[in-house]
């Protein structure tokens, strides 16, 4: 093997490892810090500060030349040791380490492009961005970042030794042309292109089950069309890579970006009447096929428009910090669509357009192709190993951790229990990240049928995480999550030991915050249930509850969820219009007259107990009923 090639081989693997961790510390810093302001209520200074991160490489403007290899490796050094710090962290300190790794890893990320070379930098960055995402994807298969319980204390070191493996120094840098004030257009529009398939990474493939919530199609499939075509477009490079000029990539990713863009737009659905009925239907499955057939367009993209960066320094981390402005902006933007109602003046303008805010970068990152001149450079051939081997575990991992339930449970016990828990986005009272003593609770509950509310899945604020996902393998329970993330809802699922034969989500009528209320048939033994669960607007909106009580049949109910409002209020007394309050039919058990989460049935089923658990594993209590 060559010094050129084994530098090839080091940079490769040494940029893949740092980009891993970007997405990994992007991703909690985003989670962190929505959360923290979430939880608050409120923005604090500090979290205004750390978001400075997305500008960190404007830090770089004051040097004239490139950082030297010793401040380079120091800091690569300090950035992935915040990733192998954060996961120990929780709240503010977690924000800050999470959001100081973050920007220092985008400052730096020019300063590789610049250190690779012309020849070297194309390849590099499609192959490091393809391994990346595939790792990231792998370590989430579960539903939830697997890789934040392993020990990852060697990877700075690895980082360090992968760089520094270099037997020879690079031969200089083939002279930077002078800028004029024509080229800093064309240098900013390459850099904001590469922003945008950052975006993409973040927001969607370095989480592909995100994907799979978005679409409603299986973990699996998913997995197996996004290996398939990144793994192509990199044997392309390997192979083939002169047909990579720029016509044929633009075409390429304009088809992806346009199918992307049809994807997310059959996925939003339509609330324009209300109350609104919405079925999992198969006819919206092909235009999000298409897209992930074509998503291998994302690294070859990066890849090119990187190879084309040739700018000074200088002018390369002013473009580079407009870039992460960019990409705050596009974070922000896919925020609001879930909390606009939330965010006084420009909220209402986000409502129902998760699949604008989403389809952008895809969309900037096709137009940023047509300033590609020159088709990329070969990567070489041992890169397509690990990529492979890659995608091979996360398609079989995709298969391991899929929640496998008995197609019938038995039917021993002489009763039903059901839990109903607000889980808060898996957050504890005190604002730390607890998801598995909710976990831990729901089992000690030994729940036959949870409904869940404040389970938001697969959205960048919380991370990418399934946590519905998690929660039914760790239970061994079918699962229904209903409305789908584009909708920019409260979080609601079913989760059941017993088969779900049916199931339907109903979108409430909502000037402001949108809700949903989601149906699921539930066959014990002979017996049906039609299990609802619900999360209602501020205050309990009457109109939402008449919404709610339309959508039920007359037998067989069995309804909960964090409805906002108290036992006594007018929508608590049209409830029972209809169904029986289960503390009713209980007749014993300690209530307050404060709770907003309740459990009614139709008068056709009868509760045997009723109680609360107040657990700081959350802000609300898990309320258990035994039919």
């Amino acid at each position: 093997m060559t010094t050129e090639t084994r530098n090839t081989y080091a940079h490769l693997i040494a940029l893949a490892i740092a980009l891993l961790c970007f997405l990994d510390l992007g991703a909690a810093f985003i989670e962190a810090a929505y959360a923290f302001g979430l939880l608050a209520t409120e923005v604090p200074p500090a979290v205004a500060l750390v978001a400075l991160a997305f500008i960190a490489p404007l830090a770089l403007v004051p040097f004239r030349r490139p950082l030297p290899k010793a401040a380079f490796v120091a800091l690569l050094v300090f950035a992935i040791g915040c990733r192998v710090v954060e996961p120990m962290l929780q709240r503010m300190p977690r924000v800050i380490v999470a959001g100081l790794g973050f920007g220092v890893l985008l400052s730096l990320l020019p300063v590789w492009i610049t250190r690779l070379g012309r020849q070297s930098a194309g390849p590099t960055v499609a192959g490091a961005l393809a391994l990346a995402c595939a790792a990231a994807a792998l370590t989430r298969v579960g539903g939830v970042d697997a890789s934040r319980h392993l020990p990852l204390a060697a990877l700075p070191l690895l980082a360090v030794a992968l760089v520094s493996w270099k037997t020879e120094e690079p031969p200089p840098a083939e002279s930077t042309p002078v800028e004029t004030d024509a080229s800093f257009p064309r240098t900013l529009g390459l850099v904001l292109g590469l922003t945008c398939a950052l975006a993409l990474a973040l927001s969607a493939f370095m989480a592909p089950g995100v994907m799979a919530r978005w679409f409603y199609l299986s973990h699996l499939g998913v997995h197996a069309m996004v290996g398939v075509s990144w793994a192509a477009a990199l044997a392309l490079l390997v192979f083939q890579p002169q047909r990579l000029g720029r016509v044929p990539l633009a075409i390429a990713t304009l088809a992806f970006a346009v199918a992307l863009t049809m994807a997310l737009f059959t996925a939003q659905p339509s609330v324009a009447s209300y109350p609104s009925k919405w079925l999992p239907s198969s006819g919206i499955h092909v235009w999000p096929r298409i897209a992930l057939l074509l998503s291998g367009t994302v690294p070859l993209a990066a890849g090119a428009i990187a190879g084309e960066l040739r700018a000074a320094p200088r002018r390369l981390a002013i473009a580079f910090g407009l870039g992460g402005l960019l990409l705050l902006l596009l974070v922000a933007a896919q925020i609001l669509t879930t909390i606009y109602d939330y965010v006084p003046v420009v909220g209402s303008l986000f409502r129902n357009r998760f699949w604008i805010v989403t389809a952008l970068p895809a969309l900037g990152l096709a137009a940023s192709t047509l300033l590609v001149r020159t088709p990329p450079s070969a990567l070489p051939r041992g890169a397509l190993a690990p990529l492979l081997a890659l995608a091979v575990l996360g398609i079989a991992g995709s298969r391991v951790t899929e929640p496998a339930p008995a197609e019938t449970a038995p039917v021993s016990k002489q009763s039903l229990r059901v839990v109903s828990y607000n889980i808060q986005q898996g957050y504890a009272k005190d604002g730390r990240k607890d998801l598995d003593a909710q976990l831990a609770l729901i089992k000690e509950l030994d729940a036959d049928v949870v409904g869940l509310q404040e389970c938001d899945t697969s959205r960048l604020a919380g991370g990418n995480a399934d946590t519905v996902r998690y929660l039914a393998n760790a239970l061994g329970m079918h699962a229904y999550y209903g409305p789908s993330p584009p909708a920019g809802t409260f979080g609601v699922a079913v989760l059941s030991r017993h088969p779900i034969t049916a199931v339907a989500t109903h979108y409430l009528e909502s000037t402001g915050e949108q809700t949903v209320l989601v149906v699921a048939d539930v066959a014990v033994g002979q017996k049906n249930y039609s299990v609802a669960v619900t999360h209602l607007g501020n205050d309990g909106p009457l109109v939402q509850q008449q919404n709610v009580l339309a959508a039920l049949p007359e037998r067989g109910v069995i309804l909960m969820g964090d409805f906002n409002f108290v036992p006594g209020s007018p929508q608590h007394r049209l409830t029972l219009a209809k169904l029986a309050d289960a503390w009713d039919t209980a007749g014993e058990g300690e209530r307050r007259p404060d709770e907003i989460d309740h459990l009614f049935v139709s008068r056709d089923l009868r509760v045997r107990a009723m109680r609360y658990r107040r657990e700081p594993a959350s802000d609300h209590p898990a309320l258990f009923g035994e039919l």
